[in-house]
């Protein structure tokens, strides 16, 4: 996806300073919000060889960069720092708040996007989740501190925090910890979202998304 982008130039001048990677999930963000609104649409989309994918990526590219709404939110850039500053560093991590890592988590999308299942809004949300990891701060961390910065294969500490039960969270599920770790290291896994994951099945990637 980004190299083709790249190649064809279809990029935007306001987002060129937040890296190649992380401008490619929010033109997916954009195409998913704008040209493919219904759950059907991605849902019975064929599978593409590659030529047929760039032919795709080239069409939708070419409105990405004319269109006037590029559909970020106004917030992005303000979360990719506040996730940045608290995750990105793990000494800093290592001695980060409970009140930090709360507000790292809420300015995950696809942690926010759990709201729908929690009455109360976003205050309820993050006591939830501190609740049902029994409020420990120094587990939490040593998780996510393992999954961002571990050493071995990324896939393998992917699985490990979403099906070993010693590391398992809570309310932090497989789209919270891609996004998390795409801020954080976009050029080992760029960041994804459901709805990015969606929108690369829509062009006609073999991509398994719930």
């Amino acid at each position: 996806m980004t190299d083709i982008l790249k190649r064809g130039n279809y990029s935007r001048p306001e987002l060129s300073h937040i890296g190649l990677a992380n401008e490619t999930s929010r033109f997916l963000n954009y195409l998913r919000l704008t040209h493919i609104k219904s759950e059907e649409a991605w849902q019975t989309a064929p599978l593409r060889s590659p030529e047929e994918r760039q032919k795709e990526i080239e069409f939708f590219g070419k409105k990405w960069i004319l269109d006037t709404d590029n559909k970020v939110p106004s917030d992005y850039l303000s979360r990719l720092h506040i996730i940045q500053n608290i995750f990105g560093n793990p000494s800093k991590l290592q001695i980060a708040t409970q009140q930090e890592i709360t507000e790292g988590l809420m300015s995950l999308y696809a942690f926010e996007e759990q709201l729908r299942y929690v009455r109360g809004g976003a205050k309820n949300l993050a006591s939830q989740f501190w609740e049902k990891n029994n409020n420990d701060l120094n587990h939490v961390k040593e998780v996510l501190s393992y999954f961002i910065f571990g050493s071995g294969n990324f896939i393998e500490r992917l699985h490990d925090i979403l099906y070993n039960k010693n590391k398992k969270l809570a309310y932090f599920g497989q789209f919270c910890a891609l996004e998390l770790f795409g801020a954080i290291k976009p050029d080992e896994c760029p960041p994804i979202t459901g709805r990015v994951a969606r929108t690369l099945r829509f062009l006609g990637f073999d991509v398994k998304s719930s």
